[in-house]
């Protein structure tokens, strides 16, 4: 199988956000439509707090990547993730590249969580001491930081698909690679086919296998 280059990746990312944004847009004009156009409505989906609902759609649009071996942009323009051999990659292998990938995903659900930490004692009338609360602003905008800067390296990691290999960083890091196509290769199944063999089997097994 071949290996699809930074180009046609980059495609995939497009169609993949002109999805992301139409599918924003469809769910603003369903809150609009089912509220009947009334202003906290209009409020909400104009204020910040709707991008809480823009990043459960990228998460969960960007779910199946990991789910289907390639995003819905990926599959149209006819690529699939595997292992950088040409083998299917497993689930656990799809979802920690997702998470190298998008490492600003983790830097808004820290931000969330972080910042819910605070808030919510704060607003049931609990006093928190003044250093748990400038501690754990200090560990939040700390972590928020790091996060912030691996998505800067992932992003520029994404160049590494122009090298001669085709592999981003995030592909490198997991053992990865995008390429055309979602059959299973040739040499995969002859590999497969000499492991069974290789294993120990019964004689009537063995007979039935080369029969």
């Amino acid at each position: 199988m071949e290996r699809a280059g930074f180009f046609r990746r980059c495609v995939a990312f497009l169609v993949d956000g002109f999805a992301i944004t139409i599918l924003s847009v469809l769910v603003g004009t369903a809150i609009l439509f089912a509220s009947d156009g009334s202003n906290d409505a209009k409020e909400f989906i104009a204020s910040k707090n709707y991008n809480l609902v823009n990043l459960a759609l990228f998460c969960l649009y960007y779910l199946c990547e990991a789910c289907l071996s390639g995003s819905p942009g990926k599959k149209l323009v006819g690529l699939s993730i595997r292992s950088a051999d040409g083998t299917k990659a497993t689930f656990g292998q799809l979802l920690f590249r997702l998470v190298i990938k998008f490492p600003f995903l983790g830097a808004s659900f820290v931000m969330i969580v972080g910042g819910g930490l605070l808030i919510v004692p704060l607003s049931l009338g609990i006093k928190v001491p003044g250093s748990i609360v400038a501690a754990g602003m200090t560990v939040t905008f700390a972590l928020f930081t790091a996060l912030l800067l691996l998505s800067a390296v992932s992003w520029l990691g994404c160049f590494l698909a122009l090298s001669s290999s085709r592999r981003a960083l995030h592909d490198r890091i997991t053992n990865t690679a995008v390429y055309f196509g979602s059959e299973e290769p040739e040499d995969f199944r002859e590999v497969y086919s000499a492991k069974m063999l290789a294993r120990p089997r019964s004689r009537a097994t063995t007979e039935l296998i080369f029969h």
